[in-house]
C-alpha cells in the first residue's frame, strides 16, 4: 500500500534514548507502563516488537523480560527471553515483588506507609449528600509525593 511506513520506521518514531541507557517508549502505554503499538492490524507490546525487530523470533510460550526493570524500555540489549517462571524468579531475585502484610510496594518503607496513613487521615474532608469525602486531589497529591498510584494510596489508607 503506497504511503505506508515500514513497521520498523513507525517503531523508531516512538523511541527516545534517555541518559540511563534505556530506550523509552513514548507512544501509548498500558496501565503498568509497558509500551504498545498497533502493527499488522493488532495491538502489540513494544518491547516484544523490539525483540522481534532486533534479535529475532520469539518462541511460543516465551516472554520478553527486562534486565533494566523498566517496563517502558525497548532497548534490545536490555531484553531477554524467559519463561513465566524465569520472569517471576527474576522479580524475586531483584526484590521487586510487593511484600505481604501491609507493605504494598518495595518503594515504600513502613515509615512511608505510616506517613501516608497519617496524611490521608488528616486530609480535609468535604461534606456531600452521601457523607464526608476527601477533598478532590488529596489522594493524587499524596500519591505524587510518594511516586505511587492513587489506588495504592487508597489501599494503604484502608489497611
Amino acid at each position: 500500500m503506497p504511503g505506508r511506513k515500514p513497521a520498523i520506521v513507525a517503531f523508531y518514531e516512538k523511541v527516545q534514548k534517555i541518559p540511563n541507557g534505556c530506550w523509552e517508549w513514548t507512544g501509548s502505554k498500558t496501565q503498568k507502563g509497558y509500551g504498545q503499538l498497533r502493527l499488522w492490524r493488532v495491538t502489540q507490546m513494544a518491547h516484544r516488537c523490539s525483540y522481534l525487530f532486533h534479535i529475532g523470533p520469539i518462541p511460543v510460550g516465551m516472554m520478553v523480560c527486562h534486565k533494566c526493570d523498566n517496563p517502558g524500555c525497548v532497548r534490545p540489549d536490555h531484553l531477554f527471553l524467559g519463561t513465566a517462571k524465569d520472569n517471576t524468579s527474576d522479580m524475586f531475585n531483584k526484590k521487586r515483588q510487593g511484600r505481604r502484610f501491609g507493605c504494598f510496594t518495595q518503594k515504600l518503607s513502613q515509615n512511608d506507609i505510616a506517613i501516608i496513613k497519617h496524611q490521608y487521615d488528616t486530609a480535609r474532608c468535604i461534606s456531600t449528600t452521601i457523607g464526608p469525602r476527601k477533598a478532590p486531589g488529596v489522594v493524587s497529591e499524596i500519591a505524587s509525593r510518594f511516586s505511587v498510584t492513587s489506588n495504592r494510596i487508597l489501599q494503604i489508607a484502608k489497611q
